[in-house]
């Protein structure tokens, strides 16, 4: 992701209150090892109810990546993604 890329979405993700741009923001955050970055923004896009951060939100209690581990958060988190939609969280829905 180019300088140019990254501010339009910090922009957006800020300013708008975009979940999406704050979700990708977050995944740049991870591909780059800055959790605590990343999880800023899910738990933002979370706040909105959009269903890829909620179950990103899972995958991060589900590992313990800047979080504590917690099976049961994660469950329920890939509960919630499950009802908003997110197709990944229903294949780990199913899965626990």
């Amino acid at each position: 992701m180019n300088q140019q890329v990254f501010d339009e979405l910090y922009q957006r993700a800020l300013c708008e209150e975009d979940s999406e741009a704050a979700v990708e923001l977050a995944l740049y955050y991870c591909r780059n090892d800055q959790h605590e970055d990343a999880l800023f923004w899910i738990k933002e896009a979370v706040l909105k109810k959009n269903p890829q951060a909620v179950y990103l939100l899972g995958t991060f209690y589900e590992a313990g990546v800047g979080v504590e581990e917690n099976p049961i958060k994660a469950f329920e988190l890939f509960a919630s993604a499950t009802a908003l939609g997110c197709i990944p969280a229903i294949y780990k829905f199913g899965y626990y």
